[in-house]
């Protein structure tokens, strides 16, 4: 076969093809159709109740709640203290925290890591989740 000629389906393809289409509209169709059936049928039901059931009126239904105009105040974030010059970082499983785990030298605070060096703390990694 040469490679600039184009490869034609053969028959049963196309039919499979036809008859997949086809089906599939069919379906959609009666779908719709079943659909328009049942929202026809309880709106005529639906009329006829509320025709009778206009003449009771629930006195006894709840005041409605009116929502508050501002949102409420949060109390301001206590500041962090490390004990003993240790920082607790919860992390998850998640790959990217493979460079944040080689320059602390593990999940352990470590003497030798690179926070301890350069910023003078020590960081103890923990998995969450």
């Amino acid at each position: 076969m040469n490679p600039m000629q184009r490869q034609r389906g053969n028959a049963i393809g196309k039919l499979l093809t036809f008859l997949l289409v086809a089906g599939l509209l069919g379906m959609g169709a009666w779908l719709s159709l079943r659909d328009l059936r049942q929202t026809a049928a309880p709106a005529s039901a639906n009329r006829a109740s509320a025709e009778a059931t206009s003449a009771v009126v629930d006195s006894a239904a709840p005041a409605p709640i009116e929502p508050d105009l501002a949102t409420p105040q949060l109390d301001q974030a206590a500041a962090y203290t490390p004990s003993n010059n240790v920082i607790d970082v919860d992390i998850s499983e998640y790959a990217g925290y493979g460079g944040l785990i080689v320059a602390n030298g593990g999940l352990a605070p470590n003497p030798d890591s690179f926070f301890a060096k350069h910023y003078g703390f020590q960081v103890r990694l923990s998995l969450s989740e």
